[in-house]
């Protein structure tokens, strides 16, 4: 157990330790910032001049190509006289400071080009018959004339990419960057189209410039070789590098630029996929950011920044450089700065300890010891009260507190006397209450198995109102299912002869559960079977009446009863509903009901729906034929309800089914339920008869709730015509 001895030291060490940590902390993070700043700027520098470079000779060449351009639109050079296009465009080429191609092709398809070679050498490209696809080279002198052929190739500028995207685009364009034949390494062309006065396109001029140089302007810019610099269109593609891997290979006469992410070079490549991971890719840079990412164990610094829009060209500067460049200083600056924490903390410590051991833990000690002896019962200890401090205090009250507890000793074993003598009295009574909470206790049980005895006679008198043998009829198959949810139901189904011609079939479902919805539900079966003779020997009658100069056996006879309608039968539905309504209503007591009367002979079916579950027709191959609707209310809710009779037909093979709410309401642990889809993929398979078709609908309904508590009845009634 911890002592407040060793406590109290351990809270104020650290408190004096997370006072000095968080001083560190804050040096730390101030520092952070500032190298985060230095970094920016430096990067931003550092981008400024690569700019500045790129601009510079790119300008020139822009320079050379718009000069070259005004000169041939304002006839100060005759772009059909080839001679003085070649001397225009010579004088340009010996004034540039870099190795590039300026030529001039014309809409008619001749053309001139001049290459400014390394060793101070000129090579003119000239396409002068129209009709000749052949583009001879030739050397030329430091006056421009013509020396032998040094080459002759097949060559047409009307078909070429930056001659078409500039007849395109009818002004200065930057063609996309392709592999110079003449030196194998990257290069673009800026081209631009050249209209005669009424506006028809006269050519256009152009200039290839190598982009090896700006990789060698930015080995020449950087810093130091620990800084790596890189140049980039919008979709990454490289168009410069400090780096010594290719930025694209060719595949026979097949050139595939790399883009950064793709590189080679890891560090570059690594580079890449976190700026496109944390800024979105290149496409959406608008200002100078700069991220950190890690590679071989090092975090390193990444800057990227568009270049200026001035030249038309979508690029973009990267610059990677390791965060320990600038983090030496500042590590070495943290290990003093922990150094000097750790000897101050312990110093601080020792001598925290020495001054609570003196002030605190000596004094402590010695009112512990004096707790020790009252606890074992001597009251009569007083401690030294001369001290002004806090423990001083302490040893006062401790005092006064002796004192006090040696009068409440005495008192406490007076009362402990008077308690027992009690608790005695107590004990007795709880003795009483136990035998009369006993004694009630066999009441209740006995009460619960008369109440359980009367529910499982109350089961037995409700099965016996439902068919104990379903009908058997000529060619026609009926099969029934009944799982009530409590002992008792309030779903019922029925099947009985009506006169001796047909068939009355019902399934209903009470309201409510429980012993209540079990009542209604044999008042409501008794009396529909008995509005149903009623009714039909009324029929039977009036139809004697009618019909008087009969004889009983021609009234008798089975052919002269099947002309008595069975919609008089289905009467019993709305005399059912208005004996409800009538003497009931108060209760609120109503089922929903489908009573249908058949003729087993023609398959004819008449029925009322009384707000029930639709009844399906289906055939043997999974097929609904029909949709038996609601063509009435529940029933017992109000009196004088109207109720539809309706008429269907079933055919060889046909089934008749019917189900209460329990089925597809029937509800799974986590609460979904059985569903109509369900029931509907089941009555959708084919079927052999249907007792398997009720079989296989209260297996699935039944694996469905699984170990649920079964929420409602569950009836099914279904009829097969052979």
């Amino acid at each position: 157990m911890s002592s407040i001895r060793q406590v109290f030291p351990i809270v104020v060490s650290l408190q004096i330790t997370v006072a000095v940590g968080l001083t560190g902390w804050i040096s730390f993070v101030s520092s952070e910032k500032a190298v985060q700043k230095l970094t920016r700027e430096l990067c931003e520098n550092l981008n400024d001049r690569v700019e500045e470079k790129i601009n510079a000779y790119l300008s020139e060449s822009v320079w050379v190509n718009q000069a070259t351009a005004i000169a041939l639109s304002n006839g100060a050079v005759n772009p059909n006289n080839l001679e003085q296009v070649q001397r225009d465009i010579f004088n340009k080429v010996k004034e540039l400071n870099t190795q590039n191609i300026l030529f001039f092709g014309n809409e008619n398809g001749t053309m001139v080009g001049i290459e400014h070679r390394n060793n101070s050498k000129f090579l003119l490209r000239i396409r002068e018959d129209n009709n000749n696809p052949n583009r001879p080279t030739y050397e030329l002198n430091n006056n421009g004339s013509r020396g032998k052929v040094i080459a002759n190739e097949i060559y047409d500028h009307r078909t070429r990419p930056w001659y078409i995207a500039a007849k395109q685009s009818g002004k200065a364009i930057w063609s996309s960057i392709f592999v110079s034949t003449t030196d194998g390494e990257l290069s673009t062309t800026r081209a631009t189209p050249i209209y005669t006065s009424e506006g028809n396109l006269q050519g256009v001029v152009g200039i290839n410039v190598s982009l090896k140089q700006i990789s060698q302007y930015i080995l020449e810019t950087r810093p130091t070789d620990q800084w790596h610099v890189f140049v980039v269109e919008s979709n990454g593609r490289l168009v410069a590098s400090t780096s010594s891997s290719p930025m694209f290979e060719k595949e026979g006469t097949q050139v595939k630029r790399f883009e950064a992410a793709q590189s080679k070079d890891l560090k570059l490549q690594k580079a890449a996929l976190a700026i496109q991971n944390q800024l979105g890719g290149f496409t959406n840079l608008k200002d100078s950011r700069v991220i950190e990412f890690d590679f071989n164990g090092e975090t390193y610094i990444a800057s990227a920044d568009r270049i200026n829009q001035n030249l038309d060209l979508d690029w973009s500067v990267g610059i990677i450089v390791p965060k320990a460049i600038f983090m030496k200083e500042i590590d070495d600056n943290s290990r003093t700065t922990v150094v000097i924490i750790i000897l101050s903390l312990l110093t601080s410590i020792l001598i925290l300890i020495y001054i609570i051991r003196r002030q605190i833990s000596v004094p402590l000690d010695r009112l512990m010891g004096a707790t020790e002896v009252i606890a074992k019962g001597n009251f009569d200890i007083q401690l030294d009260v001369s001290r002004q401090d806090e423990l001083g205090r302490l040893a006062y009250f401790f005092n006064h507190m002796s004192q006090q507890l040696q009068e409440s000793f005495h008192k406490l074993e007076k009362t402990n006397e008077e308690l027992e003598i009690r608790v005695d009295q107590r004990t007795h009574e709880l003795k009483k209450a136990k035998e009369q909470a006993e004694e009630a206790n066999k009441l209740k049980s006995a009460f619960l198995a008369s109440l359980t005895l009367e529910l499982e006679k109350g089961r037995e008198m409700q099965l016996n109102f439902l068919p104990p043998e379903l009908l058997e009829i000529p060619n026609w198959e009926i099969s029934a299912f009944f799982k009530p949810a409590r002992q008792v139901a309030g779903d019922f189904y029925d099947t009985f002869p009506v006169l001796e011609k047909y068939v009355g079939l019902v399934i209903a479902d009470v309201c409510d559960k429980g012993v209540g919805a079990a009542l209604f539900m044999a008042l409501f079966r008794s009396l529909i079977r008995i509005f149903a003779s009623q009714t039909a020997m009324r029929s039977f009658y009036q139809q004697i009446t009618l019909d008087s100069s009969a004889k009983f056996d021609q009234l008798t006879d089975s052919n002269y009863i099947s002309e008595l309608t069975p919609i008089n039968v289905l009467e019993s539905v709305a005399l059912t509903n208005d004996y409800v309504a009538e003497h009931h209503g108060d209760l609120g007591m109503f089922a929903t009901l489908f009573f249908g009367v058949l003729d087993p002979l023609t398959g004819i079916l008449y029925y009322i729906n009384g707000g029930h579950e639709p009844l399906f027709i289906i055939n043997s191959e999974g097929e609904i034929l029909q949709k038996l609707n609601s063509t009435g209310p529940a029933v017992g809710m109000m009196p004088n309800m109207k109720f539809k009779v309706e008429q269907a037909h079933l055919k060889s093979g046909d089934i008749l089914v019917g189900y209460t709410d329990g089925v597809t309401e029937a509800r799974a642990l986590g609460g979904e339920f059985f569903s109509d889809q369900r029931l509907l993929n089941i009555l959708t398979k084919p079927v052999t008869s249907v007792s398997h078709l009720l079989n296989e609908i209260t297996k699935n309904v039944i694996n469905h709730i699984g170990g649920a508590d079964q929420f409602d009845d569950i009836t099914l009634l279904a009829i097969q015509r052979h």
